[in-house]
């Protein structure tokens, strides 16, 4: 499988999001971040995450605004 993760633990997750641990936790409490639960321990999936941001990142097609 190599030495790629499949799952982030909510700290790495949060390094990768640039955002605090408790951003992070509230988030995936939430259902607002996609988790995957294991026994005690969550986890972030990295596909599911990478999804997730490109819903989520806004692009301005009209740079100029509107005419």
């Amino acid at each position: 499988m190599g030495d790629k993760k499949l799952a982030l633990t909510i700290p790495e997750a949060a390094i990768a999001l640039g955002i605090s641990n408790g951003m992070v936790r509230k988030l995936a409490r939430t259902g607002a971040l996609p988790t995957v639960h294991l026994g005690r321990s969550v986890r972030v999936p990295v596909d599911a995450l990478r999804v997730w941001m490109e819903q989520r990142t806004e692009v301005n097609a009209e740079i100029d605004g509107p005419r």
